[in-house]
Parts: C-alpha cells; sequence; structure tokens
C-alpha cells in the first residue's frame, strides 16, 4: 500500500492557473518569471507577501513546476543566520543548474529576519538578493517586517486572502475526488476558518 499523502499536497496547484483567488498577484509573479526566461529580470528577487493561507507558496512552487525550472526551498526560521544563509542559498542563487534550466530559489518566513538577531542573516539575504544570478522569491506574512534596503531591492507581489466561497467550492472538488460526502454548510464552516 503506497503512503498517505497529506491533501495540502495531494492537490497543490500543479499550474499557476490553478492558485485560487489572487489573479493579479499571479499576473505579476508570471511577468516577473518571464523576463527572468527573457535573460532580462526586472529584479532579480519577488516578494510574495500577504496573509497566511493565501496560496504565497503554492504559487512558488508552481511557477517552478509550470516554466520546468529546478527549485530550492528554505525555510528562513530555520537557518536564518548569515552562515547558513551564504551555504545554501547563497550558492544556489548563483551557480548554473547541470540542465541548464534556470532555479528558483524560495525562501520562506522571510519576515523573521531582523538584524543582530538572526546573526548577519538580514544582510547576509540582502547580498543575496543583490548578486543573484537566478531567480529569488521571498516569501512572507508581514511585508514591513522586511527591511527595507531588501524590500527595495526586490519586486513586491501583494497576496489577499481568499474569498470563503472559493475556498469552499475547491473543498467541494476535493471531497468529490475523495468520493467523500460532505455538508456544504461545513464545508464553508471550514473555509471561513
Amino acid at each position: 500500500m503506497p503512503p498517505a499523502v497529506k491533501w495540502t499536497e495531494k492537490y497543490r496547484p500543479d499550474t499557476l492557473k490553478q492558485v485560487l483567488g489572487n489573479g493579479k498577484a499571479i499576473e505579476d509573479l508570471r511577468a516577473w518569471a518571464e523576463s527572468w526566461e527573457r535573460g532580462r529580470p526586472i529584479t532579480g528577487a519577488a516578494i510574495l507577501y500577504g496573509p497566511a493561507g493565501t496560496g504565497k507558496t503554492s504559487a512558488a512552487l508552481a511557477l517552478a513546476r509550470e516554466l520546468d525550472w529546478d527549485y530550492i526551498e528554505m525555510n528562513a526560521s530555520d537557518a536564518r543566520t548569515a552562515g547558513m544563509i551564504e551555504k545554501i542559498a547563497g550558492p544556489a542563487s548563483r551557480s548554473m543548474t547541470f540542465s541548464g534550466k534556470l532555479r528558483l530559489v524560495i525562501l520562506d518566513e522571510a519576515d523573521n529576519l531582523h538584524g543582530s538577531a538572526d546573526r548577519g542573516g538580514a544582510a547576509a539575504m540582502l547580498r543575496l538578493v543583490r548578486d543573484t544570478r537566478q531567480p529569488v522569491l521571498l516569501i512572507a506574512n508581514e511585508y514591513y517586517e522586511i527591511e527595507k534596503p531588501l524590500r527595495d531591492a526586490a519586486k513586491g507581489i501583494q497576496f489577499r486572502s481568499v474569498r470563503a466561497n472559493t475556498i469552499a467550492q475547491a473543498l467541494r472538488e476535493i471531497c468529490r475526488a475523495e468520493g467523500i460526502d460532505c455538508d456544504p454548510g461545513a464545508l464553508m464552516m471550514i473555509a471561513e476558518r
């Protein structure tokens, strides 16, 4: 029997078109990525920001899959020191892949880097963004928790909360795909929370 897969992963969008809501943010993300594809990036990095659960990380992963880019994902809260950022994300952002494809460097929880408290992580992140030869996506809930020099060096792309009706519809589709009969009122209650 194959191992169980969490539904959040099983039903994660494979393409940007499948990311619910946030049409403007998806359009801006696509334009930023296409500038990299053309070899003339708008900026080295973009910051996807907005409330938790709005599809920021799903959009980043869908972008990599859709464009057939390699990617490396790093959670800034787990590795917020300068040494860790320079050891892992630095080389990934400056080197070519064996395949010649672009490599998307995804740094989640970028709003958790704060000056000296992160032992140089914010400064290392700024150097990475300024020196990158690969596209970098910083993901944050709180845009203004990111230091201003880093915000200024990247393109900000805002994700907004997704409407409960949109979420409920997605939940109905998941229930249908899983062969589960679920009360529409219960799905709406889950979506609203």
